[in-house]
């Protein structure tokens, strides 16, 4: 069996960790400002990340096809994250308290 990288590991774990977080969180997220900001926090890159991680262990035997699949995830992830930080800042800021 081939070693594995930790790192990783343990990066999927807090991923995963952080997705429950989540969804614990979005219960309360209309009743308690902290909570609402750890959702928003917690959807602003999670997701993204699991796509870039994906992105990185796939197994393709093409290495130029496998570079041009990394390049897009990349690309997308830096989509997702400019996208999600601003939707994150418009709800955070702009949201009316009623």
């Amino acid at each position: 069996m081939k070693d594995r990288i930790m790192l990783w590991d343990n990066l999927k774990f807090i991923l995963i960790t952080l997705v429950v977080v989540g969804h614990f969180s979005e219960r309360f997220a209309s009743t308690s400002d902290i909570c609402k900001s750890i959702f928003l926090f917690i959807y602003a890159f999670h997701m993204p990340l699991f796509l870039f991680i994906s992105g990185m262990f796939h197994k393709d035997t093409d290495i130029p096809k496998k570079i041009l699949f990394y390049n897009k995830c990349r690309v997308c992830f830096k989509i997702c994250i400019i996208y999600r930080q601003q939707t994150c800042w418009k709800r955070i800021f702009f949201s009316t308290s009623g």
